[in-house]
């Protein structure tokens, strides 16, 4: 299996105090999301606030990775931009019965002017950057959510902001809680 390295950071451990280190697709999921549109670009750590990038200290805020289509192997949901104006969270799904099948499923789309520039508020002052980052789903609802249905949920949160969790369900993503 070949893999393709790309611009963001991501560490297995969350909780480790090591540096960010790049991650590596295999190189049927970086197709996949190729394939989904290729004008697509994973928001780099650095374009996130630095308070964010401390509150994530081990991996990319835009980037997890968990089982999210119940298969037991790991998925990929990636938060970026499709343009100056327009960005996505795509999950990159594994297929348990094919390796080298990947497929790409929207969870959320969004349209916000220059988000890069974002004026994001950290204890007493403003900090520029990205507002949003994705986690695993976390608290009651996410954790209910896995044990009935074995599979792990997205997390986007705005800092300071709302908190929504999808579920993949087949092709599609559903929103289970959040506006």
């Amino acid at each position: 299996m070949k893999f393709v390295l790309l611009p963001i950071f991501f560490v297995m451990n969350a909780w480790a105090a090591e540096p960010a280190q790049e991650v590596s697709l295999p190189k049927e999921a970086s197709e996949a999301l190729k394939k989904w549109n290729g004008k697509f670009e994973p928001f780099k750590r650095a374009e996130y606030p630095p308070f964010i990038q401390k509150y994530i200290p081990s991996r990319s805020p835009a980037l997890v990775s968990a089982d999210f289509n119940g298969d037991q192997i790991s998925d990929f949901a990636v938060f970026g931009s499709l343009g100056p104006k327009d960005q996505a969270i795509v999950a990159i799904l594994s297929d348990k019965k094919n390796s080298k099948k990947w497929t790409t499923v929207v969870v959320q789309e969004f349209a916000i002017d220059d988000i890069k520039n974002s004026d994001v508020p950290a204890d007493d002052k403003t900090e520029k950057g990205i507002p949003s980052y994705l986690e695993i789903g976390q608290g009651e609802a996410a954790d209910r959510y896995k044990r009935i249905h074995k599979k792990d949920l997205i997390q986007s949160e705005a800092y300071g902001g709302s908190i929504d969790l999808y579920a993949i369900e087949g092709s599609k993503a559903l929103r289970v809680r959040g506006k």
